[in-house]
């Protein structure tokens, strides 16, 4: 995608879904579970004059404003705490007064080594848009639609070796909250838990009728659990759809 303009891009992408106004601090998962090469995301946003920074964090983990589909319990493990792209702007807090862009990512348990950019295109009160574009070696970020990005990050680790190691941990867990489970049912509950994390698999009736071998009643839970921010999301409706087909694969529902 090296050659192409922000509007081949865009004309390249589809909407996916859309979350207007949310509350902030927002946390909402990515439709469809994950980004792949050629994902777009577009943030609008507005800076306050009495906030000094402002930040937009991509996980490969749940971060900690998240909350299972009642709204009430986090399901944020700090311990798995893994960002693939922290972006930070700050206002006038160099010492000479200027405004700078602080990008990093954080994993293992640690921050690595910011990157910095005196390139600040925003201003206090002032609307944006910042499209960020996942690339196979980087992430590519425009602001206000110019066709040319104004900051690229390249990718810190292995999204394919994360996940495989982040895989581990989902898989024992819903062992042990639905054992005895077949291939299929399993795969299914998995992708579930790591998409929601297991203290919502723990604490859902999905898992209560699945213990019961109520395969028909777990599977009609799966629909329940397609909300972020209290909106229906498209991406979360077909991850579900595609998770209970999985389920049911092997008959039972």
């Amino acid at each position: 995608m090296d050659n192409l303009s922000l509007v081949e891009i865009i004309d390249r992408t589809r909407l996916v879904s859309d979350v207007p106004n949310p509350i902030l601090p927002f946390c909402c998962p990515i439709p469809d579970g994950n980004l792949r090469p050629g994902s777009l995301i577009t943030v609008y946003g507005t800076c306050p004059t009495n906030q000094g920074r402002f930040r937009i964090d991509l996980y490969a983990s749940n971060c900690q404003h998240c909350r299972s589909d009642d709204g009430k319990t986090s399901v944020y493990d700090p311990a798995k705490r893994i960002v693939a792209l922290h972006f930070n702007g700050r206002f006038n807090e160099a010492k000479d007064g200027s405004s700078y862009v602080v990008m990093n990512s954080f994993h293992n348990g640690k921050w690595d080594q910011d990157e910095r950019s005196t390139v600040f295109p925003f201003q206090p009160e002032q609307p944006f848009c910042m499209m960020i574009l996942i690339e196979e070696q980087r992430f590519r970020i425009y602001i206000d639609g110019g066709e040319r990005p104004h900051y690229q990050f390249e990718h810190r680790f292995s999204g394919e070796k994360l996940l495989r190691q982040d895989l581990v941990g989902f898989e024992n867990c819903v062992e042990r909250i639905v054992p005895k489970m077949d291939a299929d049912k399993f795969a299914a509950l998995v992708s579930f838990a790591y998409n929601l994390g297991c203290g919502s698999l723990e604490q859902s009736t999905l898992a209560k009728y699945a213990r019961a071998h109520n395969y028909r009643g777990a599977a009609n839970e799966f629909p329940k659990w397609c909300h972020a921010g209290g909106k229906v999301l498209q991406g979360l409706v077909r991850r579900r759809a595609a998770e209970r087909a999985l389920f049911c694969k092997s008959g039972g529902c």
